[in-house]
């Protein structure tokens, strides 16, 4: 095996554990909605930033694959989705089936469905000119909030939010920075680097712990400044915050195969698409669970998150997944080839 494919294997098993990590996130997050904490807010700062920076870095510009494992399934489960809603809510008048404002967290496919197609705009050669890509998409996302009809609909605002957090990844995934990066840092600068952009993360984490004016929409990327009562320098600070979590997720998690994690790590997707249903079934009809107090509600929420990450981020649920995406037909030819 050559040294660059020996990076090549040793990097997937990073990042199918740091995408581990971000579905548990996610999947908690969702949850701890339903009795939100300061954790809440910490988690919310960064994990979707960073999923769409793993997303950019193994993208790659492929019309059928953003057909089949993108467009197909946002609307599919858009439909599925609002069929639940109805259902679990029991909606009079019933929730309208649409298309141009995603249900919930279906948004992320919206916004990875924008970011691929884009690839071949910002796909530019040089680090000097990807850099140049990288700071004007920086501007966009904090421009963007000064725009009060960039909202929600067609997942315009988050659009712009995230859009830096995907062309970086894109630009550290991409073929000439694989070759040339031998795994990161030198051995003796990992440890050090990886204990500095801890402390870093820490701070941030204490910082919103110890903030008053916190709210959701601060964080969810889909209100501008104004409706959402925050200012382009909050955006900026949570933009900063969450590229230190993503530096010290990628010095900190272990670049090597750990059992059960990094094979959930590779079937994310079926994870976010799922657990939504039960998230539903559960604010709609288990609203006993609010008597047990935001304390138990954080603890038992962690082991709902955890149950639902094992039991749909396995190989016969990504599998069925991938069959019905077309994805696995191609799988197998390429180790046929």
């Amino acid at each position: 095996m050559s040294p660059a494919s020996r990076t090549s294997r040793i990097r997937k098993y990073k990042f199918d554990n740091i995408r581990f990590l971000l579905i548990f996130l996610v999947v908690y997050a969702h949850f701890m909605e339903l009795a939100p904490t300061r954790l809440y807010y910490i988690i919310y700062s960064f994990h979707v930033p960073a999923l769409l920076f793993v997303s950019g870095y193994f993208a790659r510009f492929d019309r059928k694959k953003i057909l089949l494992r993108i467009a197909v399934p946002y609307v599919l489960f858009q439909v599925l989705y609002i069929l639940a809603d109805n259902a679990i809510f029991v909606r009079d008048p019933a929730t309208a089936m649409q298309f141009h404002q995603p249900y919930w967290l279906l948004w992320y496919l919206l916004v990875l469905l924008y970011d691929h197609i884009l690839i071949p705009l910002f796909d530019v050669k040089g680090w000097p000119a990807r850099c140049a890509v990288l700071a004007a998409s920086v501007g966009l996302a904090l421009l963007a909030g000064f725009d009060d009809s960039i909202g929600y609909d067609l997942s315009l605002s988050r659009f712009f939010v995230f859009l830096p957090f995907f062309i970086a990844g894109y630009y550290m995934g991409h073929p000439e920075r694989r070759e040339t990066e031998n795994n990161g840092l030198p051995a003796g600068m990992r440890i050090p680097c990886a204990l500095a952009a801890g402390a870093a993360a820490a701070a941030c984490a204490w910082y919103l712990w110890n903030r008053e004016t916190l709210t959701n929409r601060m964080f969810y990327g889909s209100f501008a400044y104004k409706p959402g009562e925050y200012t382009i320098y909050t955006r900026a600070m949570l933009m900063f915050i969450a590229a230190v979590w993503i530096a010290f997720f990628l010095l900190a998690v272990p670049d090597r195969k750990i059992p059960i994690v990094s094979v959930c790590g590779r079937y994310t997707m079926p994870v976010y698409l799922l657990h939504g249903f039960l998230r539903l079934y559960v604010q709609g009809r288990m609203k006993w669970l609010q008597e047990l107090g935001k304390m138990r509600l954080t603890i038992l929420f962690a082991v709902v998150a955890l149950a639902i990450v094992l039991a749909f981020g396995n190989p016969y649920v990504g599998g069925l997944f991938n069959l019905l995406t077309g994805s696995g037909r191609r799988q197998r030819r390429r180790r046929q080839n």
